[in-house]
């Protein structure tokens, strides 16, 4: 557990120092640092910065009706206009490297 104080220190003083971290996310007194480069670097970091090593790996979402409605003025109702959308995942919105399409009747 980290308080907010501390993990905001610790950014700050990891950010003057040639380590790897590409993102930072502090949540429910948890600091999580995502480390990207060579394996040499990652790995020295990991060793510096200590901590417990996350790997990659797979997320599911479930996506329901809902996440596809629109409100209908007409109807007073949620709708799903008929149609195809498309679906992209990445590490963040300016690397989007995934991309699918579901359809919906």
């Amino acid at each position: 557990s980290m308080a907010e104080a501390e993990a905001i220190a610790r950014l700050n003083e990891w950010g003057g120092q040639p380590l790897p971290v590409s993102a930072s996310a502090w949540r429910a007194e948890q600091l999580t640092v995502r480390l990207e480069g060579a394996s040499a670097a990652v790995d020295a970091a990991c060793a510096k910065l200590g901590g417990k090593r996350i790997e990659s790996g797979v997320a599911t979402v479930a996506l329901t009706k809902r996440d596809f409605s629109i409100w209908d003025t007409d109807a007073h109702d949620w709708t799903v206009p008929a149609g195809e959308y498309r679906i992209v995942v990445g590490l963040s919105s300016r690397e989007l490297d995934h991309a699918g399409t579901v359809t919906a009747d």
